[in-house]
């Protein structure tokens, strides 16, 4: 089995969504715009942002979003709408800003830079190439640079099967690889004309999940949808796909995002089955809290069982005080010890996680936790700065 793996982490120390923001904000440049509009669920907003911030340029910055939101970035698309064409984006972002800016959405911009990276992965003649679907850009230029070359190649697309934007459009569910899935995706008509050679393939949440645990043995960084061709490794969607063993593979992954995903979606699972659970053993701080009265049962059933599991590890424990310092309560209801779940699990990309939430309360808190969480830049939950003292109430952050 001759598998090669082509992490754009490593080769740029970046995401995908990152390569080619440098195009855009040239191309805004030089047609002279003042704002560009996209629809991001987080990474290529944040890059986008960053490149602008990087050159001081006065460009603004909209993101249509289907969530609430208080980021000024933000702009609410109204519900049960989907805006189809940069025509529509930017005429709602006129609308809905009262603006008569010079604007235009680059939502679906596919830069040169994809085209230089198809080449590479390339370069071997391998029989078949597998990458996470997302919107479909890097799987088209891929799919066209070997057409131009001539190649028996086969480009295989992997999209979650709760959320295939491409044969179940307009169909919106959630899934763990939450970067694959969108309500509407510009290329489907062209990239379905690409089959049979070149094709869209589902994964289950198993086999998704499987395959980050698989990337992540491999020491590749990144998040659960950037791992997604490594369902390669599921005897069952090889089989599917009649790939041999002896064919030769590129494996790509789309770069870093939320490591820690997979940890808060077990944690958040596992919570919800602890409820019916006596078994636990004291751990700490966990018991502490419930024999102090700091858990409050609600509604019948409590997860009051889950906060000595919470509790076991220091980031946990951590995201408890967070939730009682931040609300200022002295008990944590079963919505207190949800929320400290979710966030005990945020990874170096937590700001994500307010995109997708539909309380705003909540929103806030992922990002301001986000921004000081132990493995984000900048942070203030640092162990490996200063060794934090957690008492009950009071949350150490790092001084100066």
């Amino acid at each position: 089995m001759a598998v090669e793996l082509y992490d754009f982490h490593k080769v740029t120390g970046a995401s995908h969504k990152e390569v080619g923001v440098g195009e855009i904000v040239d191309d805004a440049l030089n047609r002279g715009l003042e704002g560009i509009v996209v629809i991001s669920s987080g990474n290529f907003l944040h890059a986008i942002k960053e490149e602008i911030e990087r050159r001081s340029v006065d460009l603004t910055l909209f993101n249509l979003t289907n969530c609430r939101s208080d980021d000024p970035l933000d702009v609410p698309i109204p519900k049960d709408k989907i805006v189809r064409t940069p025509e529509e984006r930017v005429a709602l972002v006129k609308d809905q800003r009262g603006l008569d800016l010079n604007v235009d959405d680059y939502t679906d911009f596919i830069p040169q830079a994809y085209s230089d990276h198809s080449r590479q992965m390339l370069v071997s003649h391998p029989d078949y190439i597998i990458c996470p679907i997302g919107s479909g850009k890097l799987w088209k230029t891929i799919v066209d640079v070997i057409e131009v070359q001539g190649l028996p190649t086969r480009v295989i697309g992997v999209a979650p099967r709760k959320g295939n934007p491409f044969y179940r459009q307009n169909e919106f569910t959630s899934s763990v690889a939450d970067k694959l899935t969108a309500p509407y995706i510009a290329l489907t008509d062209e990239i379905l004309s690409r089959a049979p050679k070149h094709v869209v393939v589902e994964a289950s949440e198993t086999q998704l999940k499987k395959a980050y645990s698989k990337a992540r043995e491999q020491g590749i960084e990144c998040e659960v949808s950037g791992a997604a061709a490594f369902v390669f490794y599921d005897d069952h969607f090889r089989k599917r796909n009649s790939i041999d063993l002896d064919d030769a593979v590129v494996l790509v992954s789309t770069g870093r995002g939320m490591a820690e995903t997979i940890k808060s979606m077990e944690r958040r699972s596992l919570f919800r089955k602890l409820g019916a659970l006596s078994s636990l053993v004291s751990l700490g701080f966990g018991m502490a809290l419930l024999a102090a009265g700091y858990v409050h049962q609600a509604n019948g059933v409590s997860l009051k069982n889950s906060v000595p599991y919470l509790a076991h590890d220091e980031f946990g424990r951590t995201a408890l005080e967070y939730v009682l310092n931040g609300r200022k309560i002295s008990q944590l209801t079963d919505r207190d010890i949800e929320d400290a779940f979710i966030i005990s699990g945020m990874g170096s990309n937590g700001l994500d996680y307010r995109v997708y939430s539909q309380r705003p309360e909540t929103r806030a808190m992922y990002e301001d936790f986000a921004l000081r969480c132990k493995v984000h830049q900048g942070c203030e939950f640092n162990p490996e700065v200063k060794k934090q003292t957690i008492h009950l109430g009071t949350i150490k952050y790092k001084s100066g």
